[in-house]
């Protein structure tokens, strides 16, 4: 699972920790992920949603879905699919936000993290592999 530790590697004391999960026949594995850490007087959240389909013209729709829906948010493709291990992506310009599409997997992740940075796209890797 995506957390503040597992993608920044850094530890700060939990202040808010939600965990919601489904599945269906076409969805076996879906989950809602909301965190927020003090971590040295910094406010770190993040909220991960994470699909998992049963083929990848599933995970295409869902993808497409929530693009729509937080198209108002500026999500756009202007990022090099190969630097992140992914079939398609959309981010916001400050990169507080992706859209990522990996064969039948989609993951939506919101922060104030620089979803940019090169330990985050590593972690993201290993996540996604």
């Amino acid at each position: 699972m995506l957390t503040l530790e597992t993608l920044t590697g850094v530890q700060g004391e939990e202040e808010h920790l939600s965990f919601y999960t489904g599945r269906s026949l076409v969805v076996p594995l879906h989950y809602d992920y909301y965190e927020g850490r003090d971590v040295g007087g910094d406010k770190e959240r993040i909220i991960v949603r994470t699909y998992q389909t049963i083929h990848p013209v599933f995970a295409g729709i869902i993808f497409n879905g929530i693009a729509e829906k937080n198209r108002r948010q500026g999500l756009t493709n202007n990022v090099d699919l190969d630097l992140w291990n992914a079939d398609r992506l959309l981010t916001t310009e400050d990169m507080g936000t992706i859209l990522l599409q990996k064969g039948n997997r989609v993951l939506y992740i919101e922060g104030n993290l620089d979803f940019g940075s090169e330990q985050i796209r590593r972690n993201l890797h290993q996540f996604l592999d």
